[in-house]
């Protein structure tokens, strides 16, 4: 009877404790700007799906409520989600504004707004100086405007895109956006290779920066 007690006690344990690393949880972490990158390059067992945003922009508010639920339904179990962020005013309840969408799971990176920092200033970041050693540098990658959402691979290469603004003069990168990811699996999916796709904008690349 004792030995029945015993093993019930001891599924019950392994259940308890199953379940808790299996909980949903959002992990806070501030970081230098300049540390940014060698923080996304802990990780080389996981594709990295990023989302670098203000939080008192309305526009990435609109994306996370729209695009966040179809890529974490996609990728979420084969993806780190990185929410990373610079508005210091938002620090002490970033993780309440990130559940009112629905997220629950992932790494908030906020980036300490260093005085001396050549990547970071007045709350803007420097993507091309974070990423720079995530894709081809023979390529002009444009970082501009928030949000940005893009998407890393387990060598750190970022999925990239052709690009039209409303002047069809020249053609721009960027990194791929969630919302042009089509595949169904990340073994499908090319990373440090651009297609010869592009993706034409209805807006100037002016509009953009601003």
């Amino acid at each position: 009877m004792k030995a029945i007690k015993y093993l019930c006690c001891l599924v019950l344990f392994l259940f308890i404790q199953i379940s808790c690393t299996n909980r949903e949880v959002l992990r806070y972490k501030e970081i230098a700007a300049e540390d940014l990158n060698s923080e996304l390059r802990k990780n080389l067992s996981s594709y990295k799906a990023i989302y670098y945003f203000d939080p008192t922009c309305g526009q990435c508010k609109k994306y996370l409520m729209e695009e966040y639920p179809q890529i974490q339904a996609k990728y979420g179990d084969s993806a780190i989600f990185y929410f990373i962020f610079s508005n210091q005013v938002y620090k002490s309840h970033i993780k309440e504004y990130l559940k009112a969408f629905n997220v629950h799971k992932g790494r908030i990176l906020y980036l300490k707004n260093d005085v001396n920092s050549k990547i970071i200033r007045k709350e803007k970041l420097n993507l091309n100086a974070v990423f720079k050693n995530c894709y081809d540098t023979s390529y002009k990658i444009d970082f501009i405007g928030t949000p940005m959402s893009a998407m890393l691979d387990k060598k750190n290469r970022l999925k990239i895109q052709k690009i039209y603004y409303t002047r069809r003069d020249s053609v721009y990168y960027r990194p791929m956006p969630w919302h042009d990811i089509k595949e169904e699996s990340f073994e499908t999916e090319h990373f440090g290779i651009i297609s010869d796709s592009v993706v034409y904008l209805k807006m100037s690349r002016q509009e953009q920066i601003n």
